[in-house]
């Protein structure tokens, strides 16, 4: 398709700029943290199970749900790029809030046939990261975020564990790395050559009718020659 430049005019838009881009990784192993049944499931339920002889299979981590936010001052730091050239950057430092991971596991018997599927969350591994330092181009007046990203972690070890008079803890392992996105921005103000978008037509798909005859039985009429 060609476009017919003439269509086209200067624009002033509000849009953000991505002043720098960055994914950093933390890779490690975190035991024994405790999950909490969802849906009303209690730890006794799942665990009445387990003691009947079933185990505990096909364990899936599924969200992250997560924050983080900047603290410190931002301290410049002169850069030497490796064409000689120097340039200041910002020492940023951010402190993670506490991750909360969706779990989910089934009940099988011996056999490996599935009794029931649970689902739940596991909250606290943030607590044992440290704050995250990174060197960005964030000068005065620009905005940080960052966004946990999908991660490659897997939980094992799944068990139940008595406490006297008290419901039974279910605890898990998780290993794996967590991946963080974290970029420098601000509101800015652009021109730029373009031209209001218009909606597309509908798409409405046609059907075809004919007419269809009923089917005959010519063995018995009318007959054969």
């Amino acid at each position: 398709m060609v476009n017919n430049l003439c269509d086209y005019n200067r624009e002033c838009i509000d849009t953000l700029k991505v002043f720098d881009y960055v994914i950093v990784n933390r890779s490690g192993t975190i035991s024994n943290i405790p999950f909490t049944p969802s849906n009303g499931v209690t730890t006794t339920e799942i665990c009445d199970l387990i003691t009947a002889g079933n185990q505990f299979s096909n364990v899936r981590v599924g969200n992250i749900i997560a924050s983080c936010s900047e603290i410190e001052p931002r301290e410049d730091q002169e850069v030497e790029l490796e064409n000689g050239e120097s340039i200041t950057l910002q020492w940023v430092t951010l402190t993670n809030g506490p991750i909360t991971l969706t779990i989910t596991f089934d009940i099988v018997n011996d056999l490996g046939q599935k009794i029931d599927t649970f689902c739940g969350t596991i909250s606290g591994p943030a607590n044992s990261l440290p704050p995250e330092q990174i060197l960005l181009c964030a000068p005065e007046g620009t905005e940080i975020s960052c966004e946990w990203l999908p991660s490659t972690i897997k939980a094992f070890n799944v068990q139940c564990i008595p406490q006297g008079q008290n419901p039974p803890l279910i605890t898990l392992s998780l290993t794996g790395t967590l991946c963080l996105a974290i970029q420098s921005y601000d509101e800015v103000k652009l021109e730029i050559f373009a031209k209001q978008c218009q909606p597309r037509e509908l798409i409405n798909p046609t059907t075809t009718c004919a007419p269809q005859a009923p089917q005959q039985c010519p063995q018995i009429f009318p007959g054969h020659l």
